[in-house]
Parts: structure tokens; sequence; C-alpha cells
């Protein structure tokens, strides 16, 4: 993100380390995006747009169908966090807190020549620079219920503004990993792709084999 009026040039680049095909003994990852806005992001979390001090709640959560091992959970929060929780069936199993300005790349110098970009009163603004992720969470049962809370402090850290000066969206989503073993899960894939298991199994692991019929 760019915090400067001045146009700049960047390059973004990403290096990718992957195995062919899947091993025998690995399990198959399903990625589940848990956001404080509900499953569509069409739900209220109950914070007015005036509040600087609040936690922003799920109402409904997200209902697993299958078991499984939570073996990763990482948040995607904003400017102002202060932390993030979710819970399994109404007990805590992951929370994440962020830090600020760990290194310079994370410290906006607050200039006064009047572009009208506000950043508040403080003259260096201290970014986001990491997060803490859980690893190895829980032991994850068909009916196992998520939900998550996201709380913002805008008075102990400056929120996201636009260069307008006027307040970014807040964020508040965690990245759960679900893993299955390879037997179970692709009985589950191959029966959504309504395409043969065999064939299926062949295409993931890089062996030849025709792709799944798609209904």
């Amino acid at each position: 993100m760019n915090t400067s009026p001045k146009a700049a040039t960047v390059n973004l680049a990403l290096t990718w380390e992957y195995i062919e095909g899947h091993p025998a003994g690995f399990d198959i990852v399903f990625p589940v995006w848990l956001d404080v806005k509900g499953k569509c992001l069409n739900e209220t979390t109950g914070v007015a747009d005036n509040e600087l001090v609040f936690t922003a709640k799920s109402k409904t959560g997200w209902v697993s169908k299958t078991g499984g091992d939570l073996i990763l959970a990482i948040s995607h929060i904003h400017d102002g966090n202060t932390e993030q929780e979710i819970f399994m069936d109404g007990k805590p199993i992951c929370k994440s807190i962020p830090a600020y300005g760990e290194t310079a790349d994370f410290v906006t110098h607050q200039e006064s020549d009047g572009h009208g970009h506000d950043h508040g009163t403080s003259e260096h603004i201290y970014h986001v620079s990491s997060v803490t992720q859980c690893t190895n969470v829980a032991k994850v049962v068909p009916g196992s219920l998520f939900t998550i809370t996201s709380s913002y402090d805008m008075k102990k850290h400056e929120g996201q503004k636009d260069h307008h000066g006027d307040p970014e969206p807040i964020m508040g989503i965690q990245f759960l990993h679900l893993a299955r073993p390879w037997d179970e899960a692709m009985k589950d894939i191959a029966a959504a792709k309504n395409g043969d298991l065999q064939d299926f199994q062949d295409l993931v692991r890089g062996k030849k084999g025709k792709p799944p019929v798609e209904p």
C-alpha cells in the first residue's frame, strides 16, 4: 500500500515451491474463509461508523460438514486492530495479535505538505507489520461451529484512511486450513465433481487420467 500522494511504480515478485502430484501419506487441505461479516459478507457486525473502540462479531459463523485437523489459522486485519479470536463451539481456540512498526518499512512519517491526507495527530504512523498465527489448532468433527471476533482500538493505533482523510473499512478475516485424510477427502471431492474416483485420483497425483465430468 502506498500512503504517499505521489505516484510510484512497484514490482511484486512471488516465489513458489511445490511438489508435483500428491505423495502417498499426504493429507488434503481445504481452505475456509471465516469473516466477521458472515458467509456472503452481508451481515452487520453491529459496529457504528463513528466508534473508535469496538469488537466486531460474526452472527451466524460457519459449520463444518466434515471432520479433520485444523492445522493452521491465519488472520487478515487492518491498522487499528488489537486482537482477533476464533471460537469452535463457543470455546476460544486461536487468538491472533498484531505487532506495529517493527521495521522502518511499516512506519509512515507525517509530512505537513498540505496534500490533505490525514494521518492523525502523531508525527509517525505505525502500521501492522506482523500478526501471530496458530498451528495444530483443533480436531474438527462434523457439525463444529466456528465464529470470530475482531477487536479494534483506533485511539491506540491509527486506523487506515484514504487520501481524502476518510476511514477505510475494517476487516476481520481468518483463513482456516482443514486437513483431511486422502481417501476420505477424495471420495467427497469425486462425488461433488460427478466423476470417476480413480480417474480423479490419478489426475491429482499427476498421472494420466481424464478430468472429472462437471455436473
